[in-house]
């Protein structure tokens, strides 16, 4: 019955059943749900990241960083390139540069309802919390 929750399933099979577990902990039906479409997110996420091959060279890295503003380029030009080449955020800038786009992959592998709440969910706003955290800008 969970597992009918869990469409994408992670193609890890140990992940699955753990996230599976994780669902029976859940009493509440409602959060339930919830939890599940964030780990169908994740699931779906997971396969845009892992089945596509994306191979990131210097050229590739010193490209990103020119579109990055100027606090996060500082930041990730002191990780250096060999640090940085297995970044989600790098290797979704190749994967996009070539045509690979994560949106499209999303958008085919989710549910409908799943894919319009995963849209909502990516243009709400930053929180101010995660502002003073994380160097946007």
């Amino acid at each position: 019955m969970l597992d009918a929750l869990l469409i994408p399933r992670h193609p890890d099979e140990g992940c699955h059943e753990a996230q599976v577990q994780l669902l029976t902990l859940e009493e509440n039906l409602l959060e339930r749900a919830r939890l599940a479409q964030f780990l169908r997110w994740g699931n779906a996420t997971y396969c845009y990241y892992h089945h596509h091959e994306a191979d990131v060279t210097e050229a590739d890295y010193l490209e990103w960083l020119e579109g990055l503003p100027a606090r996060t380029q500082a930041t990730m030009r002191a990780l250096g390139y060999e640090e940085m080449r297995d970044s989600l955020p790098l290797r979704r800038y190749v994967l996009e540069k070539n045509d690979i786009g994560m949106s499209d992959f999303l958008k085919i592998l989710l549910s409908p309802s799943d894919w319009q709440a995963y849209q909502a969910s990516s243009e709400a706003t930053v929180s101010p919390l995660l502002a003073g955290i994380v160097p946007f800008n």
